[in-house]
């Protein structure tokens, strides 16, 4: 090669070093790089190479263009703030529900459908037809109206019941029961049953002649004046305690 060719020919470019602040970043970013974060860096670059190779499909494309078109028919009128309204209520509503709503709906939904398979049982829906008919029935003839002013009538009364009332009914119930649920009482009742059904079957078995003569023969027996006495008596201590 002569003189002149060689004078020619450009002169290498010296290698540029990289100021010495530069060259302690680019030193702490590759210490700064494991193993975990390359792998993680691969992995998102293959998913970003994978989106971008799917989106070159041309059912995919499409399927993107007719989503891009409905996003902008709905902003244009408007359906798409509407849209995401709904959305953030959807959201709310779901924050809003705690595990006790979650419980109480689980259990009325149980009861409305142990309801509704009682419901479809013979023997219901002929008494649900029976009752329906009963009330037709009742509101045709106005027994319907009677039945609820009955009601009033008994929540009225219930009502009016105050503890003064209850106390003095109590007091009262009280004193019956210990005045007659004893044991002489239960004697003398069953005594007083006896004698009347003892003096009936007597009195039906015995013939009366009648008149006057009749009466005051009856009335001079020992035994009718014994019992006339006792009556009397009886009489006389019942004034006296009445």
């Amino acid at each position: 090669m002569s003189k002149a060719q060689a004078s020619q020919q450009p002169e290498p470019v010296p290698m540029q070093v990289p100021p010495e602040p530069m060259q302690q970043v680019l030193t702490a970013l590759g210490d700064a790089l494991t193993d975990g974060m390359v792998e993680r860096g691969a992995t998102t670059a293959s998913n970003a190479l994978e989106v971008v190779d799917r989106l070159n499909d041309p059912a995919t494309r499409e399927a993107v263009h007719t989503l891009l078109d409905g996003l902008t028919a709905l902003h244009r009128n408007g359906g798409l703030a509407a849209l995401l309204d709904m959305g953030h209520l959807l959201n709310a509503a779901r924050n809003a529900v705690s595990d006790n709503i979650v419980e109480r709906g689980v259990v009325a939904t149980t009861s409305v459908l142990e309801l509704a398979d009682q419901m479809t049982q013979p023997e219901t829906r002929e008494a649900i037809h029976t009752l329906l008919e009963e009330l037709t029935t009742l509101h045709r003839n106005g027994g319907i109206i009677t039945l609820f002013e009955l009601i009033h009538f008994l929540n009225a009364m219930r009502n009016a019941v105050t503890d003064n009332i209850v106390e003095r009914g109590a007091v009262f119930i009280e004193q019956m029961v210990n005045n007659l649920a004893n044991e002489e009482v239960a004697v003398l009742a069953g005594v007083a049953k006896g004698a009347l059904h003892e003096a009936a079957t007597e009195a039906a078995e015995t013939s009366h002649k009648g008149g006057l003569f009749a009466t005051l023969g009856m009335l001079s027996k020992p035994e009718t004046q014994a019992s006339l006495g006792f009556l009397l008596a009886f009489a006389s201590k019942l004034r006296e305690r009445a």
